[in-house]
């Protein structure tokens, strides 16, 4: 038990360093002049909100906090909605730091919807949510490229959004459908996977 404990307080420390370490190479790249596309696409720029995840998935976070949280889970659904809506593709310092905050939200979301009595987890459960969600790698996949496309076009923020919108939501359903699902069903080739057993 103690080496487990052990294990997960160095792999935790390093999850926090590594978030520290995108962090401060994203500000350095910025101050170097790297432009706002570099920093959003890039892997080693981007990867702070991700290890943020991993962070929760290990239940990085006391229970009593989790609960506090959840209770107040409409703060960052309007914070996130808020930025969604925020036009700065171009700005650098936006991105230097736009990805800690977003991330530490999507975390909060994430931590409401596991607690089944809020009403955020509710209707994150219902068909049409769940529909969404079964594509919303799709739809992070390949909104940035539809959205650049467009905004080259001098077309205005409404447009964007009017045109970005279903356009985004069709590629991610032929992805889903032509793309994902087949590769998917390629995990239990040629059978079911046999869960290893471990020889005491």
């Amino acid at each position: 038990v103690f080496l487990g404990r052990s294990l997960r307080r160095n792999i935790r420390a390093a999850l926090y360093a590594v978030i520290t370490l995108s962090i401060l190479w994203r500000i350095y790249l910025g101050a170097m002049g790297a432009t706002a596309a570099r920093l959003y696409t890039g892997t080693d720029t981007h990867i702070d909100p991700i290890v943020m995840g991993c962070l929760l998935a290990m239940g990085a976070m006391p229970r009593p906090w989790a609960e506090r949280l959840s209770a107040m889970w409409p703060v960052p659904v309007a914070a996130i909605a808020v930025l969604s809506f925020t036009r700065m593709w171009d700005n650098t310092w936006w991105f230097q730091w736009v990805f800690v905050l977003t991330g530490a939200l999507g975390g909060w979301v994430i931590v409401a919807v596991l607690d089944r009595n809020t009403s955020l987890s509710r209707v994150l459960s219902s068909p049409a949510t769940v529909w969404l969600g079964k594509r919303s790698y799709g739809l992070y996949l390949w909104h940035y490229f539809v959205l650049r496309l467009l905004d080259r076009m001098s077309l205005t923020p409404l447009y964007i959004a009017m045109l970005g919108v279903p356009i985004t939501l069709a590629i991610a359903e032929f992805s889903y459908r032509c793309i994902e699902q087949p590769i998917l069903k390629l995990k239990n080739w040629p059978g079911p996977a046999r869960r290893s057993e471990i020889v005491p």
